[in-house]
């Protein structure tokens, strides 16, 4: 009797386990609004940058220099470096709803992945593809989800091939199960 009582228990624990493993991140939902990459230089930061470069030239420029930082304080814009969008293309459900748009971008020499109005739900080891196709065979890993609402950027290592990898895979790595994806054109 204490034998199966102790082994319903353990039975338990192990279940009970799994079924947490597996279904908290489902209400375990993050809404994330990143800016564009190239949106991330405030004008007073590009200020200062200036005034590290320049100090040779302070003694000689010193009324106008002061006068272009008063404006460029009063202003606090931010200045964009310019952004490029090359390809880009709506999420499509696979295993799971979705909203929302996937694009490449580039800004600064650097490419990136960019999720515009995203929303989908979480899940275990959710992770982030580039892909030749729809399944993980031949993928570029972006890393593990950051989001699952919002606006959200990966960057693309320098060496990929976007003539290759044009499939954006929400891919739950656990259970080896497509969420949704983008082709992007």
């Amino acid at each position: 009797m204490g034998l199966k009582i102790m082994i319903s228990f353990v039975a338990g624990v192990a279940v009970g386990a799994f079924a947490w493993y597996t279904l908290s991140p489902l209400w375990n939902n993050v809404e994330i609004d990143e800016k564009l990459p190239g949106m991330m230089y405030s004008q007073e930061d590009m200020m200062m940058n200036s005034e590290k470069m320049g100090m040779k030239m302070v003694g000689k420029y010193a009324d106008e220099m002061m006068k272009m930082k008063e404006e460029i304080m009063d202003k606090k814009e931010t200045m964009p470096i310019p952004t490029t969008v090359r390809y880009r293309a709506p999420f499509v459900a696979k295993a799971h709803d979705v909203k929302g748009e996937a694009m490449i971008i580039e800004s600064a020499g650097k490419k990136y992945v960019r999720f515009e109005n995203f929303q989908t739900i979480n899940g275990p080891d959710v992770r982030i593809y580039l892909a030749s196709g729809l399944d993980n065979t031949d993928i570029v890993d972006l890393g593990s989800i950051k989001a699952t609402k919002g606006n959200v950027n990966y960057e693309i290592p320098d060496n990929v091939d976007l003539a290759i990898y044009k499939n954006v895979l929400v891919w739950c790595e656990d259970f080896s199960v497509l969420f949704s994806y983008a082709t992007l054109k």
